[in-house]
């Protein structure tokens, strides 16, 4: 679900990993849905999300952002080991921040 005034792009779409970017003029979103989880999804995940911040940074974004379930053990912890830092909670959800 796209918040107000903000737009949202397809990046990469397979059969075992999609991932979505919502943003506007204030931040850039990351909606994950791993369907399959493996080491090569993680570290397709991971190149990607090296690539990508790296143009964000140039347009002056401050990261990349995720909101997570707090119940989602298997999220959180992925969002961890791809260096995503926990930044405090909003609307039930844990809000984690790349790029910092």
């Amino acid at each position: 679900m796209q918040t107000p005034r903000s737009k949202s792009i397809m990046l990469y779409e397979s059969d075992k990993l999609s991932i979505r970017l919502e943003y506007n003029k204030e931040y850039v979103i990351a909606h994950m849905p791993v369907c399959h989880f493996t080491k090569e999804v993680f570290q397709e995940l991971q190149y990607k999300l090296e690539d990508w911040w790296e143009f964000f940074q140039t347009w002056g974004y401050n990261g990349i952002w995720a909101a997570i379930d707090p119940n989602d053990k298997k999220m959180k912890r992925l969002v961890t080991k791809l260096e995503f830092v926990y930044r405090g909670s909003s609307n039930g959800m844990d809000i984690y921040q790349y790029g910092v």
